[in-house]
């Protein structure tokens, strides 16, 4: 059975296996700096596979200040299949 965590207001459903997981070093990170990382961290990966997503950024919102999103935007359909084609190469597909 799944216990429940508190998280600044939030109620998130942990798992057995949440205990086994190992710790992202971003989870340490303010949620902004840890989404400034993520914007990078894709940012290079789609460089490195020759694709811009220019609307890739970060959304907070001031009503939740503890949850940052990162926003990927829109993009071309060329792009979008580029980045499929790119996932499913790391996936072995």
């Amino acid at each position: 059975m799944a216990s429940t965590k508190e998280i600044e207001g939030a109620t998130e459903q942990a798992g057995p296996a949440d205990s086994a997981a190992p710790v992202d070093p971003a989870d340490e990170l303010d949620p902004w700096d840890a989404a400034e990382e993520a914007v990078e961290e894709l940012k290079a990966a789609l460089a490195d596979v020759g694709l811009v997503l220019p609307s890739l950024g970060i959304n907070a919102s001031a009503l939740m200040p503890w949850l940052v999103l990162v926003e990927l935007g829109g993009a071309r359909p060329d792009v979008v299949r580029g980045i499929a084609a790119a996932v499913k190469r790391g996936a072995g597909a």
